[in-house]
Order: C-alpha cells, then sequence, then structure tokens
C-alpha cells in the first residue's frame, strides 16, 4: 500500500501545490473530522488514513467507522490532529 500511495502523491505532486504552500505556514497545526458525503457502505477509511500519515508521520488518527459498515450523510468516519 505505502508504493501505491507514494506513487499517487508523486503523479497529484502533493508536495509541490504552489496555493497551498503560499497561503498556509509550515507550522500550522489543525484538525479535521471526514465525514460521509452520502450515504452507502464504506470503503478505504484505512487507505486515507496511510495518506496523511504518509503527508506528515507526526498526525495521529483515529478510525471512528470501519470499512464494510454502511453509513449516513454526515456521519463522523474519522479524525486527523
Amino acid at each position: 500500500m505505502q508504493n501505491l500511495i507514494g506513487h499517487a502523491l508523486a503523479e497529484d505532486m502533493a508536495f509541490h501545490d504552489v496555493t497551498t504552500n503560499s497561503l498556509i505556514a509550515r507550522d500550522s497545526k489543525g484538525s479535521v473530522i471526514i465525514r460521509a458525503n452520502e450515504a452507502g457502505v464504506l470503503a478505504g477509511v484505512e487507505v486515507a488514513l496511510a495518506v496523511f500519515r504518509r503527508l506528515d508521520s507526526s498526525l495521529t488518527t483515529l478510525t471512528l467507522v470501519n470499512d464494510g459498515h454502511i453509513v449516513e450523510p454526515g456521519q463522523q468516519l474519522a479524525r486527523v490532529e
């Protein structure tokens, strides 16, 4: 999975976003709650959190709903700090 994440980030040029680099200080701190947009069956939450950890190894992640579970719009799925 790490190789796939690395290739995807390189292709997306995730580390060279001019807008982000000019607007957000490198030492900024924040947190995010990932929510479901629609009702459905969750898939890929661990991969998504692995991407966050790949971008910044100091982040802490918490899975609130596991893959395969039915989710409703607005339901909290994961946290990243």
